[in-house]
């Protein structure tokens, strides 16, 4: 190319999925340093560093468009960010969007925006960054980026969520995508979670249990056909506990439960799980606890997925 390839140079051109060079070095900036490359000047403090690496984190993989529209904007110029997010779309009664800008989300204290005569603004401290010719380019191509993912891989949502069937998410992503308000970690999202502000209710599975699982955990989740599902709930749950009876009772409360899958927690990429839609209750298929539980999926699990988890 004679210079530098932009991030989404690698998709024109063919050659790499450049997010893994993000997910490995937290930010393409960060990557160059390490290469050493010479044509490469720009510098950062430790601030703009930190900056960077958050919206590289839940903006280059253009999952939605509600991050990088919004990042468009702040880079415009704006007096009313929601006003502006509105115009194009995007309402922020329904996405998460400014609790991710203004740090709410992650309960960090990297603040794109704040708000200002009730109105939200650019950040001063985000503002001053972008002052940085070297930052400011390095953010732009992270909204390139993830505008060109968007466009390839993540604009067909599936029903009236902000997910796509058959794509990968981590559990990180999966809060985001729900517009939960806050992160929630992995250890408490682990088989599933009822998020009563949304009415969601994913359930996570790891197909394949690996031989650090204790037996008491080793729960036979699985496939009855492509359409059916049988898992087992938590060792603490019943049939009559508070979650196995919002599960139950979901189509009356219109509670919405999402199915990801891995193969194994120790397989590569393992940190991701295939988002295979809705599913509905079935029934019980005993009284024990755990209880097992049958699924009915509203979309048969793709053919080369259900033969990569079987």
């Amino acid at each position: 190319l004679g210079h530098i390839p932009r991030l989404t140079d690698f998709r024109k051109y063919g050659t790499y999925d450049v997010t893994n060079i993000l997910d490995k070095y937290d930010s393409y900036h960060k990557f160059l340093q390490v290469m050493k490359e010479l044509e490469y000047t720009t510098i950062l403090d430790e601030e703009s560093e930190a900056y960077l690496k958050q919206i590289t984190r839940f903006t280059a993989k253009g999952m939605r468009q509600d991050e990088f529209v919004a990042l468009r904007i702040l880079l415009g110029g704006t007096e009313d960010l929601v006003k502006d997010l509105s115009e194009n779309e995007i309402d922020v009664k329904h996405s998460n969007v400014l609790k991710v800008l203004n740090g709410g989300f992650y309960v960090n204290e990297i603040k794109l925006i704040e708000e200002v005569g009730g109105r939200y603004v650019i950040s001063e401290a985000f503002g001053r960054m972008l002052n940085n010719p070297g930052f400011k380019d390095n953010i732009i191509q992270v909204i390139e980026l993830s505008e060109d993912n968007w466009k390839n891989n993540y604009s067909d949502h599936y029903k009236k969520t902000d997910l796509t069937l058959n794509m990968r998410y981590t559990y990180e992503d999966v809060c985001r995508l729900l517009n939960w308000k806050k992160n929630v970690t992995a250890q408490n999202l682990g088989g599933y979670f009822f998020h009563e502000e949304s009415n969601t209710f994913p359930v996570f599975i790891n197909y394949v249990k690996g031989d650090d699982v204790v037996e008491s955990q080793r729960y036979e989740d699985r496939f009855f056909n492509r359409g059916t599902l049988i898992a087992i709930s938590k060792s603490r749950d019943s049939s009559n506990s508070k979650w196995m009876q919002i599960a139950k009772n979901e189509s009356v409360n219109n509670v919405q439960i999402h199915l990801f899958i891995r193969k194994n927690k120790n397989d590569n990429g393992s940190k991701e799980f295939y988002y295979l839609g809705q599913m509905h209750f079935s029934r019980f298929l005993d009284d024990n606890k755990p209880v097992t539980i049958e699924y009915k999926l509203e979309n048969e699990v793709r053919s080369d997925l259900y033969e990569y988890f079987m």
